[in-house]
């Protein structure tokens, strides 16, 4: 709960600020936000009225615009009035961290802690301030319970984020080994590739060297069948001088005439 502390005095303003006392009362806190700004005209840094405007708001739930209220009714020599701010700005922060507990969690730890530095601040000013010390206790076991979470998240974060390392190392392995047996695979088919043309370089070797087998070959019918030939011419020459004496042995011999020499045949 907010300290409240209501300040009228005689004053040119001072039904004003009545107004928006009594409105604040019934519930009324935009007319009492009305009315307290319109003094706020011509007291511009009276710490009262900005405290009286830091209630008003902190009644709207605007806790953003209560804290800075209430921060401008710090500037002051009222010792009450600094222990009441500091008490309401910490009702505030723990406020703005309940709102983000379940959304923030890191910035609802900020509010608890700098709530609780206000409630400390407000027990300084007077240590007789039993509200503001349980205030501090509840907000001390509050923030140990919302860093007992925080731990919990980050454990759970790191242990999600390992996961997806080890998922990611997984994946990298599994990449790795596939583009490995990729390689494989095509140092195999290199190597076949390579056999291949082995076999053929084998295969075209052979039939050159039967070309050659079969040059050679035909050089060797050639050359033997240019021998015959020439046997053959041997022979012949042979065979004529055997013809020509065979021939002249079936002649027919000439009659001899009386008295006249014998007829002489001229050689072939």
């Amino acid at each position: 709960m907010v300290s409240p502390l209501f300040i009228a005095w005689l004053h040119p303003n001072a039904d004003k600020i009545k107004s928006g006392n009594r409105q604040y009362k019934q519930g009324g806190y935009d007319q009492a936000l009305e009315s307290y700004n319109d003094v706020l005209i011509d007291l511009p840094k009276s710490p009262y009225i900005h405290y009286n405007i830091g209630n008003a708001a902190y009644q709207k739930v605007d806790y953003e615009k209560a804290v800075e209220a209430y921060t401008k009714s710090l500037f002051t020599e009222d010792g009450a009035l600094a222990e009441k701010g500091n008490y309401n700005i910490g009702n505030c922060k723990y406020k703005q961290g309940k709102l983000k507990e379940n959304t923030n969690l890191g910035e609802a730890v900020q509010s608890f802690r700098e709530s609780l530095d206000y409630y400390k601040r407000a027990i300084e000013l007077n240590p007789q301030n039993l509200d503001a010390k349980f205030n501090h206790e509840y907000v001390e076991r509050k923030l140990k319970d919302l860093l007992d979470r925080q731990h919990q998240q980050q454990d759970q974060q790191n242990g999600d984020e390992g996961e997806k390392q080890e998922q990611q190392e997984g994946e990298q392995e599994q990449q790795e080994g596939e583009q490995e047996q990729q390689e494989g695979e095509q140092e195999q088919q290199e190597g076949e590739q390579e056999q291949q043309e082995g076999e053929q370089e084998e295969v075209t070797s052979e039939s050159d060297s039967s070309e050659n087998q079969q040059q050679d070959d035909r050089h060797s019918a050639a050359q033997q069948q240019g021998e015959e030939r020439k046997l053959t011419k041997e022979e012949a020459m042979s065979l004529l001088d055997a013809l020509k004496d065979e021939e002249q042995k079936q002649l027919p011999q000439p009659q001899q005439r009386r008295g006249r020499s014998p007829e002489i045949f001229k050689d072939w």
